[in-house]
């Protein structure tokens, strides 16, 4: 009788273990099966993100470039400074739907400083912007104001798309990836 009891207790053993490592291996693969989901969720999230972010950066910061020279040809350079704002201005309420609140507030603010400078630009072309020198003081504190406006973008931007680690540093902190030695 202590040996049959023995091989029933034994087999009871043996199939709770079983269906624990069972269990245990199924919950392993759904961990890891919404691991990968969540990951190609923020990727199909970021480059969309990514996309609008990098043109509304790169029209603002061609207006500022465009601005800051623009002792050449000033008739052409407002031309060009037009279609800049304009694409700015297009492109701020998307980067507003696509988020987050930060990166939506700091595209507005580069939509109004664009603006600013832009309306300043043709007054000082058409001479009723004031004295030379109030229009050069005025001219360079509109800039560094896109300047700033941008910068500060680009930081809620970075942080929009990779966290609180940018890209440079997830690497070097990454277990699999050899850092260099110092």
């Amino acid at each position: 009788m202590d040996a049959g009891l023995a091989a029933v207790s034994g087999a009871l053993a043996a199939a709770v273990a079983t269906v624990g490592a069972a269990f245990a291996a199924g919950w392993a693969q759904r961990e890891g099966m919404q691991l990968t989901i969540r990951a190609e969720d923020r990727k199909d999230l970021r480059r969309p993100r990514f996309e609008v972010y990098l043109s509304l950066f790169t029209h603002a910061t061609n207006l500022h470039r465009m601005a800051a020279l623009g002792e050449s040809d000033r008739s052409t350079i407002l031309e060009a400074m037009q279609a800049e704002v304009d694409n700015i201005e297009k492109l701020w309420p998307t980067v507003a739907l696509r988020g987050p609140e930060d990166v939506a507030t700091h595209a507005e603010e580069i939509n109004n400083r664009a603006q600013s400078l832009y309306t300043f630009y043709r007054m000082a072309i058409e001479g009723t912007a004031g004295k030379p020198a109030h229009e050069a003081r005025t001219l360079n504190a509109l800039l560094n104001v896109l300047k700033e406006s941008t910068d500060s973008f680009k930081a809620a931007a970075q942080k929009a798309l990779y966290g609180d680690e940018t890209p440079d540093r997830r690497r070097r902190h990454h277990p699999f990836i050899a850092r260099p030695r110092m």
